[in-house]
Parts: C-alpha cells; sequence; structure tokens
C-alpha cells in the first residue's frame, strides 16, 4: 500500500506530480503562487455574509455588536493592540487578549440555552503542527476551550493565548482557522484615510472607495513586500486559467524553434503574490489536507492594524478588503467576524457533513500519522449504508483541483454485500459540468453487456460498488459564492461537487517485482485502453503510474486501468471544455501536451503515457527519470518539463533498469524508436511548411504522426516475447 502523497498537486485536476518526490519548500511555494495567481478580492462586509451568512440588513446584526465595540473593556484592549510599535511577535499576545476578551463578551451574552461552544485563539508561532510534514507554524490559531484543556502541559486558555501550547501543540484537525500577522511600516495620514472599502451601511460608516483605491492604498501600507491588487488579483472579467478538456487548449511551454524571429523585449511586472499571502495558502493547503474533511477553509491576515478575511476552496481563493481597525467601523466589523466565528457550524468551518468522527477517530491524545488520518471516521452513504474509514492509500496536496482522498474501510450498517470484500472509497471534488467518475463507469459496464465477447474487459476496470454525489445546497458557501460571481458577470469560480465512490480494492502497479508480472499487467492495460476507444468511445486521458494497477483474482493477476475522472466521450469531441483545469498528470504527459500551440488529445498521446509509466517502473520510480521530470515540474520553468522530455526521447537513451527489470530493455528501445521517429516527422513536416510556432500542417496525420504511432505498432512491440 503506498504512502499518502506529501507534496503539491495542482498541475492539473489529477496531477500526481510528487507521489515519489519530496519537494523543498521554496518548490512548495511555486506551486502555492500557481494556486492562488487567481485571486479574487470582495468587500469584506460581502465576503462574511457569504461565508458565515452574517445579515446585511442594518436591523438584523446583533445588538451585541455595538455593545461590546464600544465597551471599555474592548477599547483598552484595542488601543493598547494598536498602539503597539516593538516587534511583530509582541503583537500576537495583545490581539489574542482582544480577540479573547470578545469571545468572552460575547459568550456571556448569549441566552443560557443559547450559548456557543467556548473558542480562543492561541500562539502557534513556535511549534509545528501536528499531522503533516510540511513544518508549518501559523501566528495564530483559533481552537474551541476544551481542545485547550485536554491537554494538561497548556495549563489553560489565557497561558496558551499568551505563550502558546508548550510541547503539546495543536493538530491540523483541531484548528477553526489561522490568523498570520505582517507587521508594516507606519502609513501616512493620507493612507490611513484611503484603506476603506466598500461595504453595507450596517456596521458601521466610513467613506467608501473603488477597490483600486484600497488595493493601492493597501499597497502602499505594505511597502515593497506586495504589488498592487492589479497585478496580483483577477478582476470579475480578468484572466481565466487555461483550458482544455474537449478544447484541449494547453498551457504548456512553447519550444524553441531555429526559425524563430526575435521579439522585441517588454519589461513586463512579475505576477508574483506577496509572502504573506503565499504563507497563508500554505497553512489552507494543510488543513484542507490534513483537517478532516473540508470543502473549504478560512483564515485571517492582519498587517499592522489592516485586517483582512482570507478563504479557499478546490476551485478560488478570495481575499476581503481590508478593514481599518484604527476606525470605528473597522472595530465594529472584527467583533461582528469574531461573533461569525463564534456561532459557525462546523460546514461552515468547511467540515464534510456526511463523515462525521467515530469513537475510534482522532483524539488530542493521540500523535496521529498521516496514515491513520482518517481512520475511524464513520462515513454515512445515500443508501443508508454506514462506513467505518480505515487507512489513508492516497491524498491529492493541492488547494485548486479535485482535493481526491482515497481510504480503505470496512461496512458496518448495512452493505452486507460488501462485507466479503476488501473495499475502498474515493472521494473528489469534481467540477460540475462533469460526469460523474461512476456514472462513467457504469455506462461502460452497460457496454460491456452487449456482446458475449467483451465481458474480459470487466476484469480490468475498477469494480463500483456504489456511487453518489454530495451536491452543495442552495444554503452551502460554494452555492452562495458561485451566485455572487454570477451576478457580477463573472465565470471566474468552477461549481465543484463532492464524488464518493465506493469499490473493491486494487493493488499498485509498483508491487510487480518481475519483468513477466509487469508486462503482463501492461498488456492487460493497454487492451482495455484499446477496447474503451474502439468499442465504448472512450478517452482516458490521463494515464499515470497511480492510475495503472492490478488485481488479484483466481491465482491470476490483471492489470486495471483506474481512475475515469478525466475521460472524453469521443461523442463530445469539440464541445468545448468541460473543466477550467488541464487534463492529465504532467510527467506523464506527452510530449505534444507540454508544447505549443495547443493539440488536441489524440490516443497516441496516452500511449506515449504508458510507455513513460512503463520506463518509471522499470529504472527505479523514485530514482529513475520521474525525479528528473517531478523537478522539471517543480522549477516551473516554462519550458523546463518540455525540454527534458525532448531530450529524452530523441536522444533515444533509456536509463540503467532495475535488476528485477533487465529482460525489458529491448522493448523500451523499440518504444523509444517508434516515439521518436514520429516526432522527428512532425518536426519535419513543420521545417516544409515554415509553421514554426504554428499548428502542424493539414497534411501530416498528427493522430498517428505520420503513420509512426498506431495501436497496432504499439501492439505489436508490446507482444514481443520479452528478452528478445
Amino acid at each position: 500500500m503506498s504512502t499518502p502523497t506529501e507534496t503539491p498537486h495542482r498541475r492539473g485536476t489529477a496531477s500526481h506530480t510528487s507521489h515519489e518526490i519530496h519537494h523543498t519548500h521554496e518548490q512548495y511555494r511555486k506551486f502555492l503562487k500557481a494556486d492562488i495567481e487567481d485571486t479574487q478580492r470582495i468587500p469584506f462586509d460581502e465576503l462574511l455574509s457569504i461565508v458565515f451568512d452574517f445579515p446585511t440588513d442594518t436591523q438584523e446584526v446583533p445588538p451585541q455588536i455595538s455593545a461590546i465595540t464600544s465597551s471599555s473593556g474592548f477599547q483598552d484592549l484595542l488601543k493598547t493592540y494598536l498602539g503597539h510599535t516593538g516587534a511583530e511577535k509582541d503583537r500576537y499576545q495583545k490581539f489574542n487578549a482582544l480577540a479573547n476578551f470578545t469571545f468572552k463578551a460575547l459568550w456571556e451574552s448569549c441566552p443560557s440555552d443559547a450559548k456557543p461552544k467556548p473558542m480562543a485563539f492561541s500562539r502557534h508561532d513556535f511549534l509545528k503542527v501536528l499531522g503533516s510534514s510540511a513544518e508549518r507554524k501559523p501566528d495564530c490559531v483559533l481552537v474551541y476551550e476544551d481542545t485547550i484543556l485536554k491537554k494538561p502541559e497548556r495549563i489553560d486558555v489565557k497561558n496558551v493565548a499568551d505563550n502558546g501550547p508548550k510541547d503539546a501543540p495543536f493538530h491540523w484537525v483541531e484548528l477553526l482557522t489561522f490568523c498570520e500577522f505582517k507587521l508594516k511600516a507606519s502609513r501616512t495620514k493620507s493612507q490611513l484615510t484611503l484603506v476603506q472599502q466598500q461595504n453595507s451601511p450596517c456596521l458601521g460608516t466610513s467613506s467608501s472607495t473603488s477597490l483600486a483605491t484600497v488595493s493601492e492604498a493597501t499597497s502602499a501600507s505594505h511597502g515593497n513586500e506586495s504589488v498592487s491588487a492589479s497585478q496580483v488579483i483577477t478582476s470579475a472579467a480578468g484572466r481565466k486559467r487555461a483550458q482544455d478538456d474537449g478544447a484541449e487548449a494547453s498551457e504548456a511551454p512553447k519550444k524553441k524553434r531555429k526559425t524563430a524571429k526575435a521579439k522585441k523585449v517588454v519589461p513586463v511586472i512579475l505576477e508574483v503574490p506577496p509572502p504573506s499571502e503565499v504563507q497563508c495558502a500554505s497553512y489552507a493547503l494543510e488543513m484542507m489536507s490534513y483537517g478532516g474533511f473540508r470543502s473549504h477553509s478560512v483564515g485571517v491576515l492582519v498587517s499592522s492594524d489592516l485586517l483582512e478575511l482570507l478563504y479557499y476552496d478546490r476551485s478560488i481563493t478570495v481575499q476581503s478588503t481590508p478593514i481599518d481597525l484604527c476606525t470605528d467601523g473597522g472595530a465594529t466589523r472584527l467583533v461582528a467576524m469574531l461573533y461569525c466565528m463564534q456561532h459557525a457550524t462546523p460546514k461552515q468551518w468547511g467540515l464534510v457533513q456526511a463523515i462525521t468522527p467515530g469513537p475510534e477517530s482522532f483524539t488530542a491524545e493521540e500523535t496521529i500519522k498521516r496514515r491513520d488520518l482518517v481512520r475511524g471516521m464513520l462515513l454515512t452513504l445515500n443508501n443508508g449504508a454506514v462506513l467505518k474509514l480505515g487507512d489513508l492509500i492516497f491524498l491529492q496536496h493541492a488547494l485548486i483541483g479535485r482535493g481526491t482522498c482515497v481510504a480503505t474501510a470496512e461496512p458496518i450498517e448495512g452493505g452486507a454485500d460488501w462485507k466479503e470484500k476488501k473495499i475502498v472509497v474515493k472521494f473528489s471534488f469534481t467540477p460540475k459540468t462533469r460526469t460523474s467518475e461512476g456514472l462513467v463507469l457504469a455506462n461502460i459496464v452497460k457496454k460491456t453487456e452487449e456482446r458475449q465477447q467483451d465481458k474480459w474487459v470487466l476484469d480490468h476496470l475498477p469494480e463500483v460498488l456504489h456511487y453518489e454525489s454530495l451536491v452543495p445546497t442552495d444554503t452551502d458557501v460554494q452555492t452562495l459564492l458561485s451566485a455572487y460571481f454570477t451576478a457580477k458577470s463573472s465565470d471566474v469560480y468552477e461549481d465543484r461537487i463532492l464524488q464518493v465512490m465506493v469499490m473493491t480494492e486494487q493493488l499498485p502497479i509498483t508491487e510487480l517485482t518481475t519483468s513477466e508480472m509487469l508486462i503482463s499487467a501492461i498488456r492487460d492495460v493497454f487492451k482495455c485502453y484499446r477496447w474503451l476507444y474502439e468499442t465504448a468511445g472512450i478517452m482516458h486521458r490521463d494515464i499515470s503510474l497511480n492510475n495503472v494497477m492490478f488485481r488479484k483474482k483466481d491465482g491470476h493477476i490483471y492489470g486495471v486501468l483506474s481512475d475515469y475522472d478525466l475521460v472524453l466521450e469521443l461523442k463530445n469531441r469539440g464541445l468545448g471544455p468541460s473543466s477550467k483545469n488541464r487534463t492529465g498528470t504532467r510527467p506523464y504527459m506527452a510530449l505534444d501536451l507540454l508544447d505549443t500551440p495547443p493539440m488536441d488529445h489524440q490516443y497516441r498521446h496516452d500511449l506515449e503515457s504508458l510507455f513513460y509509466v512503463l520506463v518509471v517502473l522499470t529504472t527505479g520510480y523514485k530514482n529513475g527519470p520521474l525525479k528528473d521530470w517531478c523537478d522539471a515540474e517543480a522549477e516551473d520553468k516554462s519550458s523546463a518539463l518540455y525540454d527534458k522530455k525532448y531530450v529524452f526521447l530523441h536522444r533515444r537513451f533509456i536509463p540503467p533498469l532495475s535488476t528485477p527489470f533487465q529482460k525489458l530493455r529491448n522493448m523500451l528501445r523499440a518504444f523509444g524508436a517508434m516515439f521518436q521517429q514520429g516526432y522527428s516527422a512532425q518536426d519535419g513536416a513543420r521545417a516544409d511548411e515554415d509553421s514554426d510556432g504554428l499548428p502542424v500542417p493539414a497534411y501530416f496525420d498528427v493522430v498517428t504522426l505520420g503513420g509512426y504511432v498506431d495501436f497496432n505498432k504499439f501492439e505489436a512491440i508490446l507482444s514481443q516475447p520479452i528478452g528478445v
């Protein structure tokens, strides 16, 4: 059983880039910058209303908010915080004192029969949060008071607020939100005046200015660390992510060609989010990966006396316009935000309601390991069955994307037919516009029933026992956020649905340790892929190491092609993209799909990916060319991965094979030669037409690379006796 993935996977909706490779902190940042490059900024009041259902009508605002804001206790603590001019770390204690005083006052104002669960902010700047290998240390975190008191080392609430939890750090599962601080240079009086926001009048008055003005003032107050919102934040009608799917548009790097004409170099301002936003995104990433099953996470960024609310989900990052704590309106909004947090439901914190902690799941007394992250949690299905989750098999570590998670499970209620089977559950947040993987596989199974001679395919498909879609309700944050952007004629938000699929366990292809077993499974996967394309009208489009598996049945090994989230039904080809995210797992993607101009996804691209899977498996998937390709991906350079793949193919060089797979060297050489000849022919066709930077000439058969790569030629090589 493979261990959970540990590093970012935002490159494509199915990217498993770093399953084998551990990235450095700097490489992490590059992935996170890409994830948050399309961050949207909206007014603080509107984001507070969307995330926490806070009223926008003055008459509905709880009266205790203004009462607490004007109280002497609150005002004294606020002045203490605002008057501090020392080091950044010295502000943590003062902010926590202000926030925790407010929590207590709000709690005391509630009726005795409607008091919320007490919570408090704690320092955590010198301790790594438990639960992941990322070693993140948020400045402050929000937790329930009973969580604090579970460990005697923490002493009490005031102690953790002032000094942190000592030798008993919190786990990502226990955190409700995080608070990051950045100490900025003092602003001028004019800058103080400019840092206002568009808001409803229900939380106090302040002169309203345009978003551009807000962004300019914020940038000025942040000094050199920040850039203006026009450089970082995409407007409602602004930049979209690269699209592909049906349209197969690629955002891959452009190859340099000899005939390329020199272009005038125009200085540009790099669209790089400031470090504080990247740091906050890293905390959100860990919360959404290791903080339980979450659809979204929330954070707070405090820059001296400016405060911003942050929101993250699988489609978008949203940053509120800043509130100024020096103003009455800003102070009132701080209390309103804390009120919302105190009354927030688990669902508003992003916790998926179909999955609940069980008696064996996480407790603060355990030092939980990643594999144990979901153990003991209970999943209630819409057919009434209840499953207890076990080991975590796979976890996609990314903000934007499907957030795929696979875990073992066993039925404890219902599911009588499953009790004798080894089952797993797959969770993924897929775009609403895509056909669910469960339905795709159900339709494929129906296709096998049309002809008796097609029954063999079932041995090479995932065996799906149950599938369902957890569609957001009308009041869920994602629905409200989607409606907000739609009302502004913006398509920046991609609606996603949590898909749940129960299936029998398959085994990772890496467990096959002889040439005979491995090539037998690869042949099975090829046959299955060809049948899907030619008979079922399905193109898989995501052949990768994690999606090529096997099962044991009646003493035999059967190769299995898994993961049908990104399939394209050939009848729908050309209808346009079904997702904003690109298709495929980049280290395994065909050379054409990493090049520009964009090329439609062809079946021979998937055959090329299968060749790369075989190369990775036989050369040592932890230290072979995959490491080189993943390192190129992590560099985030426009042409790095393309260039490395290009050299790999055109040198016809196969790296040294692992000892068990020496017999497959000639087969791999034959595959490499086939693809190299095809790409050379394609380059020649471009050269003939002087078509540098343009699509391949119409006379050239791009489907088969000029006749060099097709199903029959691939099968002929794959069918060779090994060792020959």
